[in-house]
């Protein structure tokens, strides 16, 4: 075994616990066993476009496996959770070693990124696990593009399997389909800058459209499910922001109603994208800028930040840690460890 997949075993050690003692658990949400119960078809469900269709079809084998196990599917959707919280970080790893080549001491920061959403882990509830999963593939997916030009059939299994898993919630979709539309902006920013356009770009551009497509009957359902819940029509979609960290500005944003506020959060994103253009790492930046935009219509959507933010912190603390570190000091550490 690898000593960074051990890392991750240890840090993780106190959820497996927690999970396997019955302390901590990841409970199948309501929805899904309602339509469970009721013995729906998945694929019938998916066709008709229902709000709850990809969530179903989803965790359908995992109903079904914990009937045949003879399992309460509480008890084994924990155990799926742990599997999901393992490739998240894991997934973080890869993503940080993409964008940094030389990492005499990523081990380390990524045992600390481990710790982190092992923390994360225990304050979540199951299908926000999913979503985390889903979003680290996406990045994987994107980053990988973006810096190493590796576009293929497994980043587009990638980058379904991704949109799947973050479609649990309405909010983690919407950010994961935004992070698609972040790397196809980028992407149209590095032709015209360099005046051209190659196979990747064209490849990378086409398979976030197409599925961003697929999924826009999908989105909308499940947003317009959502704005009834508060009211319908675009009061609703503004009083969303109540359940995010939106409340805060919600009472000023809901008197200027919703095209003034449409114009004013663009305004605020090209602003800031502009800004952010210049720094370092400028496409992780805009992804995390788009998943705390997204986090004012719900807590568990601006969690998912928390995957762009733990790679930037892995990336700067890795890039600090080799700078200071002589090759010599390096090795003698690699040795007592």
């Amino acid at each position: 075994m690898k000593r960074s997949s051990l890392l991750v075993i240890i840090a993780m050690s106190p959820l497996v616990l927690a999970v396997l003692t019955g302390v901590k658990s990841f409970e199948v949400w309501p929805q899904i066993t309602y339509l469970w119960d009721m013995e729906a078809d998945p694929l019938f469900e998916l066709s008709r476009i229902h709000p709850h269709g990809i969530r179903y079809a989803l965790m359908y084998p995992i109903l079904m496996a914990s009937e045949y196990l003879g399992l309460h599917h509480d008890r084994l959707f924990s155990l799926i959770s742990l599997i999901n919280c393992y490739f998240t970080i894991r997934n973080i790893g890869a993503i940080s070693s993409t964008i940094v080549k030389e990492r005499r001491n990523g081990d380390m920061v990524l045992f600390g990124c481990a710790v982190a959403l092992t923390i994360l882990f225990f304050l979540m509830n199951g299908r926000i696990g999913f979503a985390f999963l889903g979003y680290s593939i996406l990045l994987l997916v994107i980053v990988r593009h973006h810096y190493n030009r590796q576009i293929g059939i497994s980043s587009l299994i990638g980058m379904m399997l991704g949109l799947a898993f973050c479609s649990v919630s309405s909010g983690t979709l919407i950010s994961a389909v935004l992070s698609l539309v972040i790397a196809v902006y980028f992407e149209a920013f590095r032709c015209i800058r360099r005046a051209t356009l190659t196979r990747s770009s064209v490849l990378i551009v086409l398979s976030c459209i197409v599925l961003g497509g697929l999924l826009f009957r999908h989105l909308v359902a499940s947003v317009n499910k959502n704005a009834a819940f508060y009211g319908g029509g675009s009061d609703g979609i503004l009083r969303m922001l109540e359940h995010g960290m939106g409340r805060v500005v919600y009472p000023a944003l809901d008197a200027a109603g919703l095209p003034l506020v449409t114009l004013l959060v663009v305004s605020i994103m090209i602003l800031f994208s502009a800004l952010l253009l210049r720094l370092n790492h400028a496409l992780l930046l805009h992804i995390l800028l788009v998943a705390i935009f997204c986090g004012a219509f719900g807590y568990s959507t601006l969690s998912l930040g928390a995957i762009p933010l733990l790679v930037l912190i892995a990336v700067l603390l890795t890039t600090k840690l080799d700078e200071d570190m002589p090759d010599a000091e390096s090795g003698r550490l690699a040795d007592r460890i």
